[in-house]
Parts: structure tokens; sequence; C-alpha cells
């Protein structure tokens, strides 16, 4: 009897296993239809947050509803012109940009040997397919003008969802009551995936305006760009910040080689990250879905490779929303305490025996 027990076990994972690769190959395949979906997604749930509040201040489900529509077509108009022209103006003087790079650090190579200190193999690693620190400015573009260019879509995407999104309670109701527990497995899904996309995206946003006015301030080209690649990559904490910094970092190097400049501009990223990490990103954390820094690395890795440069940014939120799906159920719980960042301090101090 344990014997078929436990080859039943073993067939299921194996069964589950199987359906879990036929679904990642499937998602890698499409990638391109499903980026505007997740996209349009995150940007409908977020923008559930404006309507909600028009509501409560008195405001009618239908008006709110369009002028949280109207608000969004500005938003979008405002990123496809100015952001996307940015992108393109930044993409038509590549070649410039990667000659004056190699330029700037043939200049610094000079500079290293006079002190007796041997740059060719630095300059000679930059030039690598690689390690080519170029082409990561290169790679963070494209994922931006990729996702611009599919801006109508993930747009009328949006909007759909949006709608949903707006008699989903309603339909939640009449389809479970509110005692049965597919009601409350799907209600606290909905509210803890809501109450993550708010904080994280009120930490991008303010990351994304606080860099893009202190770039714009130094006098870094294309500031408007990076600030909105900032704000992108704070979806994804612990490194998303750093990872944003590099083609802005790289792109005042061009500008002004190793200047002062060039320092107050990584102490600008060391200030934003350590105002955003210290007090700011711990709010998010409270929401309970917090991952570790491993399962956050790995995320990027896996679904940047699954969806390209877009999963880097969904990857997080992707995770997140499996963890929230996985602790609302009693049987899976185990396994996304297995994901977090660990224990909670008021899980510990029950632990701890009184004194």
């Amino acid at each position: 009897m344990k014997e078929l027990f436990a080859e039943a076990v073993i067939v299921r994972f194996m069964v589950i296993a199987t359906g879990c690769v036929a679904i990642v190959a499937g998602m890698h395949a499409i990638a391109s239809i499903l980026n505007p979906i997740f996209v349009a997604i995150l940007v409908a749930v977020v923008l559930d947050i404006p309507r909600s509040l028009l509501i409560r201040r008195g405001m009618s489900s239908g008006a709110a509803l369009g002028v949280t529509i109207l608000g969004t077509l500005v938003v979008a108009l405002f990123l496809v012109f100015f952001v996307g022209n940015t992108a393109i103006n930044f993409r038509a003087s590549f070649q410039a940009n990667q000659e004056q790079f190699q330029a700037q650090l043939q200049e610094m190579g000079e500079t290293l040997s006079r002190f007796g200190i041997e740059a060719d193999d630095i300059q000679a690693s930059t030039q690598s397919d690689q390690t080519n620190l170029f082409g990561l400015v290169r790679y963070a573009v494209s994922g931006v003008v990729n996702l611009l260019s599919s801006a109508f879509f993930i747009l009328v995407y949006a909007i759909f969802i949006l709608i949903e999104v707006s008699v989903f309670p309603a339909k939640l109701n009449e389809a479970f009551k509110p005692s049965e527990p597919a009601y409350r497995y799907l209600d606290t899904v909905t509210k803890n995936l809501r109450s993550f996309l708010v904080a994280t995206t009120q930490v991008a946003l303010i990351t994304g305006i606080g860099v893009g006015i202190g770039l714009w301030l130094l006098g870094v080209k294309f500031a408007l760009l990076w600030g909105f690649v900032a704000f992108l990559m704070n979806y994804v904490p612990y490194i998303g910040s750093i990872l944003a910094a590099i083609p802005a970092v790289i792109m005042a190097f061009i500008q002004f080689g190793p200047s002062t400049t060039l320092l107050l501009v990584i102490g600008m990223y060391l200030l934003v990250n350590i105002i955003v990490n210290n007090t700011i990103y711990p709010r998010m954390m409270s929401q309970g879905t917090d991952l570790s820094m491993f399962v956050v690395l790995a995320s990027m890795l896996f679904w940047g490779w699954v969806l390209g440069p877009i999963g880097l940014i969904l990857s997080v939120p992707i995770t997140a929303v499996i963890k929230i799906s996985l602790e609302s159920y009693a049987g899976s719980r185990w396994l996304a305490v297995m994901l977090g960042a660990g224990p909670s301090t008021e899980t510990q101090s029950k632990d701890v025996p009184a004194a």
C-alpha cells in the first residue's frame, strides 16, 4: 500500500513538473504576445487605485472610470512622445556615443599608465561581447523602446482590464458566497496583490522622479530616459536601482570622463538608494510580499529568459503573485515562506520563550 502511495506521489509530481515545463516553453514562444498583456494587467491594477479614490470622494462609478481613462491617455501620450523620442534619439546617436565611450576609456588608460597602472586589460574587457558595458545600455534602451512600441496595445488592454476590475467584486460576490473558501482565497490574493503593486509603484515613482531631476540638474544627456529606466527597474527590489544606475553612469562617463560630475552622478544614485532602501522600501516589505534576495535574482534570470528584457521588470511582480497565491492557501503556505526573505519580527518574537 505504501509503495502504491509513493508511486502515486511520484507520478503526480512528474505530471505537474511536465505541465509547468510545457507552460514555460509556451510562454517563451509567445513572449511578444504575453508581454503587453502582463504589463497591461499591472497598469490596470495600479489605475484602479485613483478610480476607487474618486468613487470614495463621491464621484459615480462611470464618471470615475472615465476620468481615470482620460488621465491614463494623457500620461501615455507623454511617455510615448517624450520618453519615446528621447530613446529614439539615443539609438540614433548610439554609434557616436560608443566611439566616445572608447575614447574616454583610452584617455583614462593613458592617465592610469602615468601612475604605473596598466589599463589595457580593462579596455579590452569593455570591448568584449561578454563584458561590454555599453551593451548593457543598448539592452536597457531596447527594452524601453519595445515597451513603448507596444504602448497602443498595452493601453487598449489596460482599459478593458480596468473595466473588468471595476466589476470584479460584484462578479466575485455573485459567483461565491463570502463564507466560501474560494471567495476568501481570491479576495485575499486580490487585496495583497493590489497592496504590493501600490507600494511598489510609489517607490518606483519617487525614485524615477528623483533620479530624472538629479541627472537633469547635473547636465547628463537623456535624463528623462534614465529616470524612466529607474522607474521601471525599481519594480525589482534590492538590485533594480543598481542596474538602473549603470546606463546613466556610463552616459555621464561619456560626457564628462573621470570627473567630479561623474562622482556626483554616482553619489546621487547612492543617496537615492540609501533613502529608498532604508526609509521607503521597508514600507513595501510590510505588505507581506517580501522575497529573498536569491529568489529576486533567480526570478530575474528566469523571467528575463522567458519574456526578454521586459521580463526583468515583470519578474518580481509575477513572482510576488505566485507567493501571494501560495501563502493564501494553507497547504502551500510553507512554500511561500521559503520564497520569502525570512520570518517576520512578530513571528520571531512569538518563538522566543519568555524570560
